[in-house]
Protein backbone atom coordinates (compact mmCIF):
# COMPACT_ATOMS: atom_id res chain seq x y z
CA UNK A 1 0.00 0.00 0.00
CA UNK A 2 1.47 3.06 -1.24
CA UNK A 3 0.03 6.38 0.69
CA UNK A 4 1.31 9.34 1.77
CA UNK A 5 2.57 9.17 5.51
CA UNK A 6 -0.04 11.82 6.26
CA UNK A 7 -2.78 9.54 5.60
CA UNK A 8 -1.46 7.26 8.13
CA UNK A 9 -0.91 9.69 10.77
CA UNK A 10 -4.81 11.13 9.99
CA UNK A 11 -5.77 7.10 10.73
CA UNK A 12 -3.73 7.02 13.87
CA UNK A 13 -4.63 9.76 15.34
CA UNK A 14 -8.68 8.84 14.16
CA UNK A 15 -8.07 5.64 16.10
CA UNK A 16 -6.62 6.80 18.89
CA UNK A 17 -9.66 9.58 18.87
CA UNK A 18 -12.31 6.64 18.68
CA UNK A 19 -10.77 4.51 21.47
CA UNK A 20 -10.79 8.20 23.81
CA UNK A 21 -14.59 8.75 22.72
CA UNK A 22 -15.91 5.29 22.83
CA UNK A 23 -14.20 4.68 26.51
CA UNK A 24 -16.15 7.89 27.30
CA UNK A 25 -19.00 7.31 25.93
CA UNK A 26 -18.75 3.82 28.38
CA UNK A 27 -18.65 5.96 31.66
CA UNK A 28 -20.66 9.15 30.68
CA UNK A 29 -23.57 8.00 31.97
CA UNK A 30 -22.43 6.89 35.32
CA UNK A 31 -20.10 9.81 35.65
CA UNK A 32 -23.57 11.93 35.84
CA UNK A 33 -25.10 9.48 38.00
CA UNK A 34 -22.23 9.04 40.63
CA UNK A 35 -20.69 12.36 40.39
CA UNK A 36 -23.85 14.98 39.86
CA UNK A 37 -26.47 12.54 41.08
CA UNK A 38 -28.40 12.57 38.45
CA UNK A 39 -30.90 9.84 38.19
CA UNK A 40 -31.24 7.33 35.49
CA UNK A 41 -33.55 9.01 33.45
CA UNK A 42 -31.44 12.54 33.21
CA UNK A 43 -28.39 10.72 32.69
CA UNK A 44 -30.11 9.16 29.36
CA UNK A 45 -30.79 12.21 28.08
CA UNK A 46 -27.23 13.81 28.44
CA UNK A 47 -26.57 10.89 27.10
CA UNK A 48 -28.65 11.02 24.10
CA UNK A 49 -28.02 14.85 23.58
CA UNK A 50 -24.25 14.02 23.30
CA UNK A 51 -24.90 10.97 20.68
CA UNK A 52 -26.99 13.36 18.61
CA UNK A 53 -24.47 15.82 18.83
CA UNK A 54 -21.46 13.96 18.25
CA UNK A 55 -23.26 13.13 14.98
CA UNK A 56 -24.34 16.17 13.92
CA UNK A 57 -20.71 17.46 14.13
CA UNK A 58 -19.48 14.94 12.33
CA UNK A 59 -21.04 16.01 9.19
CA UNK A 60 -20.28 19.64 9.97
CA UNK A 61 -16.28 18.55 10.24
CA UNK A 62 -16.28 16.84 7.21
CA UNK A 63 -17.15 19.99 5.08
CA UNK A 64 -15.00 22.05 7.72
CA UNK A 65 -11.88 20.21 7.03
CA UNK A 66 -11.98 20.48 3.39
CA UNK A 67 -11.82 24.05 3.54
CA UNK A 68 -9.14 24.45 6.67
CA UNK A 69 -7.21 21.44 5.92
CA UNK A 70 -6.62 18.03 7.71
CA UNK A 71 -3.58 19.38 9.75
CA UNK A 72 -5.26 22.04 11.35
CA UNK A 73 -8.35 20.25 11.66
CA UNK A 74 -6.98 17.51 13.58
CA UNK A 75 -4.43 19.78 15.38
CA UNK A 76 -7.64 21.82 16.55
CA UNK A 77 -10.42 18.97 17.31
CA UNK A 78 -7.34 17.83 19.74
CA UNK A 79 -6.87 20.82 21.49
CA UNK A 80 -10.64 21.34 21.88
CA UNK A 81 -10.76 17.88 22.95
CA UNK A 82 -7.92 18.01 25.91
CA UNK A 83 -9.67 21.83 26.97
CA UNK A 84 -13.06 20.16 27.48
CA UNK A 85 -11.73 16.57 28.65
CA UNK A 86 -9.68 18.96 31.67
CA UNK A 87 -12.79 21.32 32.66
CA UNK A 88 -15.20 17.87 32.70
CA UNK A 89 -12.33 16.09 34.46
CA UNK A 90 -12.07 19.06 37.71
CA UNK A 91 -15.65 20.48 37.37
CA UNK A 92 -17.50 20.02 40.69
CA UNK A 93 -20.20 21.48 39.46
CA UNK A 94 -22.80 20.26 36.44
CA UNK A 95 -23.39 23.87 35.70
CA UNK A 96 -19.81 23.94 34.05
CA UNK A 97 -19.36 19.97 33.13
CA UNK A 98 -22.14 19.79 30.88
CA UNK A 99 -21.53 23.31 28.91
CA UNK A 100 -18.29 21.58 28.37
CA UNK A 101 -19.46 17.73 27.75
CA UNK A 102 -21.58 19.76 24.96
CA UNK A 103 -18.39 21.69 23.58
CA UNK A 104 -16.38 18.14 23.42
CA UNK A 105 -19.21 16.65 21.34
Amino acid sequence: MKCPRELWLTYVAIIFEYIGLYSFMSVLSLWLTSDFRFGDDRASNWFGVFSALLSLFAFMVGSIADVVGTRRTLIFSFGAAMLTRAVMSVSASAVIALPALIAYA
